[in-house]
């Protein structure tokens, strides 16, 4: 009997090994897998792309025949983190490896547009977005429309914001996405409705940083009687909004349109910001400095850019000394705008958030 079974057992074990040499191979791979997913999918959540794509990037060096799940979510990672030429290469091993992963093609569509293939693109993501389940296409939908802004095509982006809102018309960020997108396109008055809409509808910790993301554009475009506008608007509900009383105050008192300035106006609002800070802010000393310059009181024009210097810290030395020096020659304050680049002004006196 013990004759009979010796071979049986010896086969047992032979297959054994094989099975125990395969998990090895194979097993811990996979498990090392699920635990990088589940790593990065924390690091998504803190919004950590770049470190997401360093441990990926990391993972699929040692390991080049990685599941295309995980060049999905490198490609994610990089894509997020604005890497698209990366992410482009990452993506298209993870479609490469599941020509069904809608998600990843999505992504890689988007990436096209930074390879020069602007057709491709699009056509890539809209077969990705008719396949995608609602929450998806919607998320899909908003990086289409930041690959546009990135790839300077606002007709893009602004008709997917719109196609965005057509199903989520309380989303305010995508609100302010079309109204930037707009703008860029010279649609002033759909811009300016829309944006307003978009800060109505935003929380209170959201609306700083897009009132900054709207001038920073707006500016950028010269679009100084707009931003005036604006400013007025929100100023209308929300009286002691003290970042946008000094951005409005620093348009008022340097305008290159003359038709747009109003001294008086800068005046009052750069000083009532001031009183708020209790003088201890050089950018906004520096903008009741300009704002009395317009004005053409030069005497006190030079004492509050003498305070903004002596409050400015050593690194703004030299161009506080050339503002004293400016308004002490009797010029008033202009921002110095070049239009046929778009680019924004260089010369702000203090350097406010704009």
């Amino acid at each position: 009997m013990e004759v009979v079974w010796a071979p049986v057992a010896a086969g047992a074990l032979i297959l054994a090994l094989r099975a125990w040499r395969r998990y090895r191979a194979v097993g811990f791979r996979w498990g090392a897998q699920a635990n990088l997913l589940a790593e990065c999918s924390r690091l998504f959540e803190k919004k950590r792309y770049s470190d997401a794509a360093k441990l990926l990037s990391n993972y699929v060096d040692r390991h080049p025949k990685a599941s295309h799940v995980v060049y999905s979510r490198l490609g994610a990672a990089y894509f997020y983190s604005s890497r698209y030429k990366e992410a482009h290469r990452a993506l298209q091993t993870a479609v490469s490896g599941n020509p069904h992963d809608r998600w990843a093609e999505g992504l890689l569509g988007c990436t096209l547009r930074f390879v020069g293939d602007d057709m491709g693109a699009k056509a890539t993501v809209a077969r990705a977005l008719d396949e995608l389940s609602e929450e998806r296409r919607l998320t899909l939908l908003r990086w289409w429309a930041r690959a546009s802004e990135d790839a300077n095509d606002s007709e893009a982006a602004a008709a997917a914001y719109e196609k965005i809102l057509h199903e989520c018309p309380a989303d305010f960020r995508s609100a302010c996405g079309l109204a930037m997108s707009s703008l860029r396109l010279g649609r002033r008055v759909v811009a300016k409705e829309v944006f307003l809409k978009a800060l109505a509808a935003a929380p209170e910790m959201e609306r700083a940083r897009i009132l900054s993301s709207w001038s920073s554009v707006a500016w950028g475009h010269g679009e100084f009687s707009l931003l005036v506008e604006t400013y007025e608007c929100v100023l209308a509900q929300h009286a002691n909004d003290w970042s946008t009383l000094r951005r409005c105050a620093l348009v008022l008192a340097g305008a290159p349109d003359a038709s747009i300035r109003n001294a008086s106006r800068a005046v009052e609002y750069a000083t009532r910001v001031c009183e708020h800070e209790q003088w201890t802010d050089w950018r906004s000393v520096s903008v009741l400095a300009a704002a009395h310059a317009e004005n053409g009181d030069f005497q006190n024009a030079v004492k509050y850019a003498k305070l903004a210097g002596d409050l400015a810290p050593p690194e703004q030395a030299e161009e506080r000394k050339r503002r004293i020096d400016q308004y002490e020659r009797g010029e008033p304050y202009r921002i110095r705008y070049d239009q046929p680049t778009g680019r924004p002004p260089s010369n702000l006196p203090g350097e406010p958030e704009v």
